[in-house]
């Protein structure tokens, strides 16, 4: 059986997992097998096998929430002033306006996560409050069953090694510069102090986490379409992170991961770019294109790597 030769991820998984006696299983063809799982034991009680700490799950039910809107009565005495009365209801009209077009387009959003569900098998959504870390709690609910099973002080110190230990492979083998990292990500400065702080992080510092262990990640908001945040391989586990107002949702395999290829009819990553479009798209998008199809954005500089231009990204993308 051929192992995998990635020792940023040897390492981290050394670290982590300092408690548990299945080591070797857990190195074993991270990316090639479906049925291996990340799992990272916090307290001694956690102290088993990895396929018993997986046996021993009951399954992992749905815990997302169906939205339901709930109308809330604006109780207004009557004034004497009739234009403040016009204006009040001018205001609290459109604050029920806003309101309900938000809770509209979450459940149009979750709608949809449903429906992609449904045509791939044992897909679970999940999905955390936007609270605290929320950026690392749902990435690591998508990969390890067993984080769900910790007490909130198990996950705390639970993400605190991952980031410590992260933070000290993102800098000793300068990710900065090796994944084309920029300001527009975050300030490495800040990435530091973040990391060695266990401080909540934000959407671009989630990269981090996908480069070392070296997983597709997509997010998607209410509003814009699928955002590749590092360069996408089909045959990568993948995680796809959705937010929407107060809440964040992954997709989870019970049991196993899910990988790109098996996204493919909702991607569509494999359809030909059609030129026309791409000449019409803001450069940002095709830049996204490109992550897509894992090509790079960039090409050398002076001193460092710089931007390729939109022409130049498109022509790559045709070829």
């Amino acid at each position: 059986m051929k192992r995998i030769k990635n020792r940023k991820f040897l390492s981290l998984v050394d670290k982590l997992n300092r408690n548990t006696n299945s080591k070797e299983n857990m190195l074993s063809k991270f990316q090639q097998e479906k049925n291996y799982i990340i799992v990272f034991p916090v307290k001694s009680k956690y102290n088993k096998s990895l396929l018993n700490l997986f046996n021993s799950l009951k399954g992992i039910q749905r815990n997302y929430k169906e939205f339901k809107y709930t109308d809330r009565s604006y109780n207004t005495k009557l004034n004497d002033n009739i234009e403040l009365n016009k204006q009040k209801d001018k205001i609290s009209i459109k604050s029920k306006s806003n309101s309900l077009q938000a809770i509209s387009n979450t459940a149009i959003q979750i709608s949809y996560l449903k429906s992609l569900v449904n045509t791939l098998t044992n897909i679970d959504i999940i999905c955390s409050l936007k609270k605290g870390d929320f950026y690392s709690d749902i990435y690591f609910k998508s990969i390890d069953p067993l984080y769900n099973t910790l007490d909130y002080y198990e996950k705390k110190k639970y993400i605190k090694d991952v980031k410590l230990k992260s933070i000290d492979i993102f800098n000793k083998q300068q990710f900065y510069k090796k994944y084309n990292y920029s300001t527009k990500d975050f300030k490495k400065s800040n990435l530091d102090h973040i990391f060695t702080g266990n401080l909540p992080i934000t959407l671009g510092m989630l990269k981090v986490y996908s480069d070392i262990l070296s997983i597709n990640l997509i997010y998607k908001n209410i509003t814009n379409s699928s955002q590749y945040m590092n360069g996408f391989n089909k045959n990568r586990v993948t995680i796809i992170i959705y937010e929407a107002n107060d809440k964040i949702y992954t997709l989870r395999r019970k049991g196993t991961f899910l990988r790109g290829l098996e996204l493919k009819n909702f991607l569509k990553f494999e359809h030909k770019p059609i030129k026309e479009i791409l000449e019409k798209m803001k450069i940002n998008e095709v830049q996204n294109t490109a992550r897509m199809l894992n090509i790079s954005t960039k090409k050398p500089g002076r001193v460092n790597k710089i931007n390729k231009t939109k022409d130049e990204v498109i022509r790559e993308i045709l070829t």
